[in-house]
């Protein structure tokens, strides 16, 4: 019943609107969730409709019907028809409304003046282009809804491919137009704001640097620095409260040797989670400079440690600041991709390393997390008990290892998060995307990017491996690892952000 490559829905999941309850269902147009009668407008009829659906609910449904279940709890109850109401009075879920706003404004007919530059030009076209394939697609995703609605339930595995077609088509529209939007470092509001008449188009070439949300908001301090090297920086959005806000953690990827914060700007979770009351923060940390380990480390190379050391430091820097920018210390999350998700393990699971003794008041602050979310994942850094894991010849591992020194394994200790977890430590969030379970293929040639080494660095077992020793030592979470057909059960959470936000007091 799974369909390897797309994200993963059970047959178990097939409530009415719970097959649509993940990222699927935070579109506008033509797939909102809050759109009960799926006309692609949210309106008090489709409160009533819940209401209605509760006062006469059909007996014996033998197909999915009608999406009444909007807050995809897998129960129809009054909370559905109060979460429309709460929606139509609070519009700020930005990317439940991106397409409609593009519509609106006239993306798809704008022409840019005779004067724009060529640059301009290039990217309004490229941008009208973007909004009529949205169109055509939307039909098309409508058709595949009106199919889902009709195909009986005893068939759930043509039910589960139909609705991956509807997600993967939804999620290359808005990826056309998030790249369009970064290849111009533009922001979604300014485009906005030049199609609707209210911003010159001139104006869009003034802000080429900076911290800016997919929406424009402009971080409310862009590199921040927390460290003497040029990448010890953090860009921080602080959400407008009258009381101390939690905060995320955004740490990327890149194998420690690449990547950067700004890859987060271009995403609409900044402005998600800022309409949440949520404040973020995106940070920057040093690259190793013996990746390969292919010679002895000298005095001045940067370790996976001092990576990790220097991420660790820009949490404690966000604490230090605490009262002076209204967050709450206590309520501290974070999460990233690959690298970015073994430095969150790390500061998740390793005990306090606030020193309280220190002159430093930085280094007096705690390091402990509120909650952890790990995307494309390794279980440990020691690649030692790799080999076990992926059932691969030991061989392997130490064939990466011979240049290391006796003291120098200490290191691969301490990167051992797998072992550091415990029932004190904060709850868990996994999705391991990779499809193939099967052990890597050592012979294959490792030509195309992250083929064998995607599957070596991020595969399926390793979501396993943190599952198991979570579960053993009581620490709650949330599992996707698709390649073992792991979806998150009850209690469990699909999206990353309502898991972080769940996990906040």
């Amino acid at each position: 019943m799974t369909n390897r490559g797309t994200r993963q829905l059970s047959f178990e999941s097939l409530e009415p609107r719970r097959l649509l309850a993940s990222n699927i269902a935070l579109q506008q147009h033509p797939l909102d969730s809050a759109d009960v009668n799926n006309d692609a407008h949210t309106s008090p009829i489709d409160a009533l409709r819940v209401i209605d659906y509760l006062n006469s609910p059909p007996v014996n449904a033998a197909t999915i019907g009608s999406f009444n279940d909007v807050n995809g709890d897998r129960k129809i109850t009054t909370a559905d028809a109060l979460e429309v109401i709460d929606r139509l009075n609070d519009g700020s879920d930005d990317r439940r409304r991106m397409y409609a706003e593009i519509r609106d404004a006239g993306a798809g007919s704008y022409q840019p003046p005779g004067t724009a530059s060529n640059d301009h030009q290039s990217f309004f076209n490229q941008l009208g282009q973007n909004w009529n394939q949205f169109k055509t697609d939307a039909a098309e995703i409508r058709d595949k809804l009106d199919e889902v609605t009709e195909l009986p339930l005893v068939n759930p595995g043509v039910i589960i491919d139909k609705l991956n077609e509807i997600n993967v088509a939804v999620e290359t529209a808005e990826e056309r137009i998030v790249n369009t939007l970064s290849s111009q470092n533009l922001a979604y509001r300014d485009v906005l704001e030049v199609v609707k008449g209210e911003r010159a188009l001139t104006e869009l070439a003034e802000r080429t640097v900076g911290a800016y949300s997919f929406r424009g908001v402009a971080a409310s301090h862009a590199d921040f620095s927390y460290g003497s090297h040029e990448r010890n920086v953090f860009d921080i959005w602080l959400a407008e409260s009258s009381s101390p806000t939690p905060v995320v953690l955004m740490i990327h990827g890149g194998g420690f040797v690449a990547g950067d914060k700004s890859a987060y700007h271009q995403q609409p979770l900044i402005d998600e989670f800022l309409n949440k009351g949520v404040s973020v923060a995106a940070i920057n940390y040093r690259f190793q400079t013996n990746p390969d380990l292919d010679r002895p480390f000298n005095e001045n190379d940067v370790t996976v440690l001092d990576s990790i050391h220097d991420s660790m430091r820009a949490l404690q820097t966000i604490r230090h600041y605490a009262e002076q920018w209204n967050i709450d210390p206590d309520q501290i999350a974070s999460f990233g991709s690959s690298a970015g998700s073994g430095t969150s393990m790390y500061l998740a699971f390793h005990d306090d390393q606030a020193d309280l003794q220190s002159e430093d008041s930085v280094s007096r602050q705690s390091t402990r997390l509120t909650a952890v979310g790990a995307l494309n994942c390794q279980f440990t850094y020691d690649i030692r008990k790799w080999p076990v894991s992926l059932g691969i010849p030991q061989a392997w591992a130490d064939n990466q290892l011979v240049h290391l020194k006796e003291d120098e394994f200490q290191i691969l200790d301490e990167l051992d998060f797998h072992d550091m977890m415990s029932a004190d430590d904060p709850p868990l969030y996994v999705y391991q995307p990779h499809p193939n379970s099967d052990p890597p293929d050592l012979n294959l040639q490792d030509t195309n990017p992250g083929s064998l080494k995607n599957h070596i660095q991020h595969h399926p077992n390793f979501g396993v491996e943190l599952k198991q020793r979570a579960e053993l030592v009581g620490i709650p979470g949330s599992y996707t690892i698709i390649g073992h057909d792991i979806v998150p059960g009850d209690g469990e959470y699909e999206r990353l952000i309502d898991f972080l936000l769940a996990s906040f007091a």
